[in-house]
């Protein structure tokens, strides 16, 4: 009996379910749980009926009962679930909170909800099936007029100068240990990472490449552009991205640099992705540096996303003075027998 319960743990761990650890990681982030907790607190009436979208071990939906709900509906396929259920009944919460363990898009509820409070995300708000989890939860459990938090995400990026970031891939260069390994380089920087990137490594202003409104969202496929252009020279080695939550309209936090005008709370628990482009570049003044974001969710990975990056570095004639096309689909060379 031991050996089967340790086998399906192993299962679980394989597959990439969030642990105990993980989950009090999250909630030891005082930029995210305290933004969350103003929201919840703002939105929570008594009465109120709430739906706890990943619920994970179950925090949000025991403090939506301190605030006044009258009933949580608490739903995640994760196992930690089971450490939910003991968190109620050691709370006095075990007959408000009803836990369902599955997929969200596979559950009825007996009744409509007031409140439907969220965090999917992974590094990025393009994660698994966070997007289509939210929407079909809204549009089957949420009653007219009933709040989401959060309301939207707001996807943010800027050129940055990370030697933190560069370090995954420097192996492949000319010279490692007296071999050419260069070869590698144009697969291993189709990958993305998530190195500390600090603030003042951003060698250009943060711009907004695409929104996430929760409240009317229903394609799981994000894409947007920007550019940079101006006076001021400067560098690259690719692009750092990150999001910042709206949770309500006065409750917010991000996970990337703070910002005149953005959120006040910083959130460590998410990271910022770092893209590289193929090769370093040099803005000069009057170039422009533009580029084009797409994430796609590909069911061949498991529901994950793959992303495309495309850059192009012109100067004030319009003479390109590079470009790339970059994917986490060219991160592999093909097979010469798949080629045939």
């Amino acid at each position: 009996m031991a050996w089967s319960r340790f086998s399906k743990l192993l299962k679980a761990v394989s597959v990439g379910e969030y642990s105990v650890y993980h989950f009090g990681d999250m909630l030891a982030d005082p930029g995210r749980v305290d933004a969350y907790l103003q929201a919840l607190h703002q939105a929570v009436r008594p009465g109120s009926i709430v739906l706890d979208l990943g619920t994970g071990t179950g925090f949000f939906a025991l403090k939506a009962c301190d605030f006044g709900a009258s009933k949580v509906y608490a739903i995640d396929p994760n196992s930690s679930i089971e450490l939910a259920r003991e968190l109620a009944a050691a709370n006095g919460r075990a007959e408000q909170i009803e836990f369902i363990q599955a997929m969200s898009t596979d559950v009825e509820l007996p009744e409509q909800v007031d409140l439907i409070i969220s965090d999917l995300r992974g590094i990025t708000p393009l994660y698994g099936r966070h997007i289509d989890s939210i929407s079909d939860a809204r549009d089957r459990f949420l009653s007219e007029g009933g709040t989401l938090i959060p309301l939207r995400d707001e996807l943010w990026c800027a050129p940055v100068r990370t030697q933190a970031g560069l370090e995954a891939y420097s192996v492949w260069t000319s010279e490692f240990h007296g071999l050419d390994m260069s070869a590698g380089s144009k697969y291993a920087r189709n990958v993305w990472n998530a190195p500390r990137i600090q603030s003042s490594d951003l060698t250009a202003m943060p711009q907004r490449w695409s929104v996430l409104d929760y409240e009317t969202i229903s394609d799981v496929n994000v894409s947007g552009s920007v550019s940079w252009s101006g006076e001021d020279a400067f560098a690259a080695d690719g692009l750092c991205l990150w999001f910042e939550a709206i949770l309500s309209e006065n409750a917010s936090f991000t996970s990337g640099p703070t910002r005149p005008g953005g959120p006040t709370r910083t959130a460590n628990t998410y990271r910022r992705a770092f893209y590289p482009f193929l090769e370093s570049v040099q803005v000069e003044p009057g170039d422009e540096l533009s580029v084009s974001i797409r994430g796609q969710r590909t069911d061949g990975l498991g529901g994950d996303y793959s992303w495309r990056w495309t850059t192009t570095l012109s100067d004030r004639a319009g003479i390109v003075k590079a470009a790339f096309d970059q994917s986490t689909l060219l991160s592999m060379p093909i097979s010469r027998s798949k080629a045939r």
